[in-house]
């Protein structure tokens, strides 16, 4: 069950924000050198790009991502901000996966 309390506290801790924004500059490096032929290569270059040269959006796909780890991960929902690193990048990597979250998160600024 989700820990309310823990999950507002991590959507408005700026240390998770911030470990988000440095785990998509990870996310973005890694895209940068991946396959063309990956699903959805296109999009995902195009959010790469934008997270490593715009620091508004980056942090407005932070803000987003955090959302929505906290909206559909069990272990963001009980741990809030105590959540580990390695969770933190295995979301974005997970999340840049998905059609309709990259979607979102191209439409975050």
């Amino acid at each position: 069950m989700a820990n309310l309390a823990a999950m507002r506290a991590a959507l408005y801790s700026s240390d998770l924000r911030e470990r988000f924004e440095a785990a998509e500059i990870m996310t973005a490096a890694g895209i940068y050198t991946e396959a063309s032929t990956i699903a959805n290569h296109a999009q995902r270059a195009q959010w790469a790009g934008k997270v490593m040269t715009n620091d508004r959006f980056s942090r407005a796909s932070a803000d987003t991502l955090t959302r929505v780890a906290l909206g559909v991960n069990a272990g963001f929902q009980a741990n809030g901000t105590g959540v580990d690193d390695a969770a933190v990048e295995g979301f974005c990597v997970t999340a840049l996966a998905s059609p309709l979250i990259l979607s979102a998160l191209l439409a975050s600024a």
